[in-house]
């Protein structure tokens, strides 16, 4: 299984990536176990904001996105 996604600037904080709205590249992401502590991999995004985690076992996982400086989660 893979588990990917993409961190982008969102600029009119609604949650929804539209149109305008470029990935940022270079972010770290971390995958973390079921238990929420052990982190199992880390990555960062590519030079449009994606990220993958693949070959991983069937299962529950956390995604933490590590936010640049500056830079804040969107609120939805």
């Amino acid at each position: 299984l893979s588990l990917g996604n993409l961190v982008w600037a969102d600029t009119n904080n609604n949650g929804v990536v539209d149109g305008g709205e470029a990935g940022i590249a270079g972010v770290a992401v971390r995958l973390i176990a079921a238990d929420g502590v052990t982190v199992l991999a880390t990555t960062t995004t590519d030079g449009s904001g994606l990220y993958l985690f693949s070959g991983l076992a069937p299962g529950t996982y956390f995604v933490e996105v590590v936010p640049p400086p500056g830079a804040t989660s969107s609120t939805d």
